[in-house]
Formats: C-alpha cells, sequence, structure tokens
C-alpha cells in the first residue's frame, strides 16, 4: 500500500467520531499505530474495538503496545464504554500472552475460523486464566 493509499484510510477513519486512530512516531517514522472504534449492539452492551494495534517488529517489548493498549482503554472510559474487545488471528501466541498479561483473557475461538477474540471490562480484577483449548472463552474488565 502506497502512502497516499495510508493518508486516504487514515483520514477517512480519522474523521468519524466514534473511530480513534493514534500513532507512535520515531525520528519521522511510524512504528505502531492504533485504531479503535465504538461497537453498538442490540444483543449485548456497546463496546469499544480494537480494529488494530500494529507495532514495529523492532520496537516490540518497548512498552508501545502496552501504552496503546491503555490508550485504547482510555479512549473506551471517555466514551462511556465499559469493556474493550479485539480479535487476534489464533497462530499470534506471543500476541495472546501480551493480551492476557495486560488482563485480556480469551473469551472464544471458532472452530475453522483463525481468530481468537479478548475482552477487557472495568473493575473485573483480577484476569481469567486463559485456556489453551481452542473453544474456550476469557475475559478482562475497567475499573
Amino acid at each position: 500500500m502506497d502512502s497516499a493509499e495510508v493518508e486516504r484510510r487514515f483520514n477517512a477513519v480519522n474523521q468519524k467520531e466514534d473511530h480513534g486512530v493514534f500513532v507512535v512516531e520515531e525520528e519521522g517514522r511510524v512504528i505502531a499505530l492504533l485504531h479503535v472504534y465504538a461497537r453498538p449492539a442490540f444483543d449485548k452492551p456497546p463496546e469499544a474495538i480494537v480494529q488494530a494495534i500494529v507495532v514495529d517488529q523492532d520496537a516490540r517489548g518497548t512498552g508501545i503496545g502496552q501504552a496503546l493498549m491503555g490508550v485504547a482503554e482510555n479512549w473506551a472510559s471517555e466514551h462511556g464504554f465499559r469493556s474493550v474487545a479485539l480479535t487476534s488471528n489464533v497462530k499470534r501466541s506471543a500476541a495472546h500472552a501480551f493480551y492476557v498479561a495486560l488482563g485480556y483473557s480469551i473469551e472464544r475461538t471458532r472452530q475453522g475460523c483463525a481468530s481468537v477474540r479478548c475482552r477487557w471490562r472495568p473493575g473485573a480484577g483480577r484476569p481469567i486464566r486463559a485456556s489453551r483449548s481452542t473453544n474456550k472463552r476469557s475475559t478482562k474488565m475497567l475499573s
């Protein structure tokens, strides 16, 4: 994707009041990105969804991802949401460990679908331990 397309997409998303886009730059280069948005629902309470969180491979392990997840949680709280959810490919075990370490837990995986749904809610206290089973759910709450 060229820089003009990145800019077009960034502007399209960033203009929406129910979306937040945050970037981390180092020496003029984007090294991390967070996209969070509001998801209303009839069948469950509305929540904030982390659509994308990407940290440059060389910047991983420096606290940037943790800081961006904090930004997502603050954005959710400021917008009146009581939970943050995201989906992650089941093959991304390091990412799952990262989310669990932040207090998220794996809620479920779907058979035949390469995604893991993680959720965080205020006031949940300690996170529930994630199961290694591919059909279990786990969770995190906002305080």
